[in-house]
Parts: C-alpha cells; sequence; structure tokens
C-alpha cells in the first residue's frame, strides 16, 4: 500500500483530535509486503530523497517544496505526507512542535523503519561566537543579511539522523525560478544532524 496525504496545517487546526487516525488504522490492518530496495539503508534513502529534490525543481523551477514527509513501516506500507504550515511568525514555533508531535506519535505506533523529511528554509554559515550573541539571536534568520535559501533533507532511523542541504540559486534573486541546486555545507551529504523534526523514532 503506497499512500500520499496532504494535511495542511494552521492554527485552526490545533487539535482535539488525530488527523491522522484513519491512516493509522489503514496501515496497522495492511498486508506485509517487501520493504522498497531503496528504504533499506539511511544512505540510498537520503539518495533516493536527494534525486526526488533535484526532479522537483528540474521539472518545476518557479514551485517549491512544501514541508513534506516520506516513511516506510516494518511491514513494507510507504506513505507520504504534505504538511504545509500556515501561522502568524509569533505562533509558527507552536505549530510546529504540534506538527512533530502528531507525526511522531503515528510513526511509532505504526512501526516506521525509517523516515525522511524535506523543507525548503533560510540558513546562514556562522561561527559560533557569532552564534551565541545575544543581538545575533534576536529576529528571523531570514530577515538577516547574507542568509541563503536552501532545502533541507534528512532521514532517521531508530538509531541516527543523517543529511543533506542544498542551496537554490535562482535566475534574479527571490521568487524567480531555481537555475541551480548547490550543496551547501562543507558535503552535499553534510553527515549526522539533528533538529525538531530528526530523532522521531529514536528506542527509548
Amino acid at each position: 500500500m503506497r499512500v500520499l496525504i496532504y494535511r495542511e496545517y494552521s492554527l485552526y487546526h490545533v487539535m482535539d483530535e488525530n488527523p491522522f487516525d484513519e491512516l493509522t488504522r489503514q496501515l496497522l490492518l495492511a498486508e506485509d509486503e517487501p520493504i522498497p530496495e531503496y528504504a533499506l539503508t539511511q544512505e540510498s534513502y537520503l539518495e533516493r530523497l536527494k534525486e526526488f529534490v533535484r526532479e522537483v525543481y528540474k521539472d518545476n523551477p518557479e514551485g517549491e517544496i512544501h514541508p513534506q514527509w516520506f516513511f516506510v513501516t516494518k511491514s513494507g506500507q510507504t506513505v507520504s505526507l504534505l504538511t504545509p504550515f500556515i501561522a502568524p511568525d509569533h505562533a509558527i514555533e507552536d505549530l510546529k512542535e504540534v506538527v512533530a508531535d502528531q507525526i511522531g506519535g503515528l510513526m511509532r505506533q505504526v512501526g516506521v523503519l525509517r523516515y525522511g523529511f524535506i523543507s525548503e528554509a533560510w540558513a546562514m554559515k556562522v561561527l559560533p561566537e557569532e552564534f551565541n550573541d545575544d543581538e545575533f539571536r534576536k529576529g528571523m534568520i531570514r530577515d538577516k543579511p547574507g542568509r541563503s535559501e536552501v532545502v533541507q533533507i534528512f532521514v532517521s532511523d531508530s538509531e541516527s539522523t543523517i543529511g543533506a542541504s542544498f542551496e537554490l540559486i535562482r535566475e534574479n534573486g527571490e521568487g524567480t525560478p531555481v537555475k541551480e541546486l548547490k550543496a551547501w555545507g562543507s558535503d552535499e551529504a553534510g553527515g549526522t544532524m539533528s533538529g525538531r523534526f530528526a530523532n522521531l523514532i529514536h528506542a527509548s
């Protein structure tokens, strides 16, 4: 069974009910299938998602990637979840915590083997002393000079998270088509990673 779900998250979906109850039921009742070859290791799953990102911008350079999850269960079921976040700046962090809690709970309940997460983001390379400076930490990265527009990709299993990032090089600045994906960071496959949406199925 392969499932694609679109779930738009906004402040108005904070939520007396779990929006994934029906999906959880379907996955728990589904018959076993062979685990796809691309999902047998973290590394192969990361390569699959990097290729997915390249194809998205190649086919639609004016498009964007909304926050998207990909996971495979131990019984071979595969799921993609699109979860755009819609909230004013002051509430977006709380909203993301809700998403992480709900999707993490879903994945642990249905026995996810490993999962991937992709999203566009603003990022900066800074020295530790800059990052720890109170003045620097004020405000949003997207409003700071020297920021980069990137797409982040990571893959988690029950033990660790690995990932990669690409800088979006646009033809003529923000809002114009993407002409190139450039490895961002010291290496395209940037090693271990952490964050709010990483490590959601770690063994307790």
